[in-house]
């Protein structure tokens, strides 16, 4: 019986310059429009403040970009710090729950979890046995 002489693995076909080059420009320009229309927002809230019409000023698409971190850093560090509030939080709740004193919080908890769910889960848990009521005396 023959035997089939196998194909060596394709390998896979080399990116060109135009390429690598668009993945590095989509998310520039996303980023750059972004921060223009924030600078430019900043910049029309702050003179209006001061009864100046930003249409009087003669900014430059470079002062505006110049202007944008500071109306782009407040959000950011808000979300950042709750991100964080949120993660830490999460975390103190699994640690709370994890005691062997919440046992019984924990399936309430996943009985909930399972009630709202429109599918059963997979498989039920087994039931949680502490190593002192296994033993026998």
């Amino acid at each position: 019986m023959p035997v089939k002489a196998r194909r060596p693995p394709t390998t896979p076909p080399q990116r060109s310059f135009l390429d690598v080059a668009a993945l590095v420009a989509a998310p520039g320009t996303v980023v750059l429009g972004l921060l223009y229309y924030f600078g430019n927002q900043y910049n029309e809230a702050y003179y209006r403040a001061f009864g100046v019409p930003p249409s009087d000023l003669p900014l430059s698409v470079q002062a505006v970009l110049a202007r944008s971190p500071q109306a782009v850093f407040f959000p950011v560090w808000v979300l950042l710090v709750c991100g964080l509030v949120v993660l830490l939080a999460l975390g103190w709740l699994g640690h709370a729950l994890a005691r062997p004193e919440n046992a019984g919080r924990r399936r309430t908890a996943y009985r909930a979890r399972t009630r709202r769910s429109s599918v059963p889960p997979a498989s039920p848990s087994p039931p949680c046995v502490s190593r002192a009521s296994s033993t026998t005396s």
